[in-house]
């Protein structure tokens, strides 16, 4: 659910690129749009100092899943992302890389949420929508 599965800086990103344009939107709602995804681009660079602490870097699969050499290994993957989400533009190229390696993905938008939409339970439908969905995909486990 909302996936960080490349935590590479938008600046040394490889393999794809991001930008605003990946995140279509009315002129209208671009301003606050813009403003949901930022929330969390701009946090990018806290990522290094409160989760890797020096230890590794943003390429070790471990973090960035997205740079795992044998993804083809990867089981049945399921990607839950909020339109609005900064890291909705990493999960795709993720989806598509496991799509590429014949690896069964399902890769969801949830339309008009930003990041961390979840604490919005009981207010926004689609709250409760990816509740549900995983809820239907955990039972699939068996």
């Amino acid at each position: 659910m909302y996936p960080s599965v490349d935590s590479t800086p938008v600046d040394k990103l490889s393999g794809y690129s991001w930008s605003y344009d990946q995140f279509p939107v009315i002129e209208e709602h671009k301003e606050l749009a813009v403003n949901r995804i930022e929330r969390i681009k701009s946090g990018g660079g806290s990522m290094e100092k409160f989760y890797l602490q020096g230890r590794t870097d943003f390429k070790d699969p471990l973090v960035s899943p997205v740079y795992y050499a044998d993804l083809q290994k990867f089981p049945h993957t399921v990607i839950a992302a909020a339109e609005y989400d900064y890291l909705r533009v990493g999960s795709d190229h993720f989806a598509s890389l496991l799509k590429q390696k014949n690896v069964d993905v399902v890769n969801v938008h949830y339309l008009g949420c930003d990041h961390g939409f979840l604490d919005c339970l009981g207010i926004v439908p689609q709250a409760e929508e990816i509740c549900l969905f995983m809820a239907d995909e955990l039972k699939k486990l068996g």
